[in-house]
């Protein structure tokens, strides 16, 4: 019984030390997106790099909230289904 609880805890603790390097990680993405956009010199750049950091910025919330409410992101992603949406031109 105690193994049990022991290895859960374990368990825990690398999925926080895993939760946290994400957050980093997507911190320093988010810093170099930052950087390559302030020195972006096409539109090209320009929309690339407007799209990354929305994309970042938007992982970076979920993975802070993720790290704040753990039980309640485990409910809530058995509870989201996904669905493809069919895009007409």
């Amino acid at each position: 019984m105690l193994e049990k609880l022991f290895k859960k805890t374990d368990s825990s603790a690398i999925l926080n030390e895993e939760l946290s390097y994400q957050i980093s990680h997507t911190r320093n993405e988010i810093e170099i997106a930052n950087n390559n956009f302030n020195y972006a010199d096409t539109s090209e750049l320009i929309d690339l790099y407007t799209y990354k950091l929305k994309l970042l910025t938007s992982r970076y919330e979920y993975l802070l909230k993720k790290s704040r409410y753990p039980n309640e992101m485990k409910m809530s992603s058995k509870q989201t289904r996904v669905s493809h949406l069919t895009l007409t031109t």
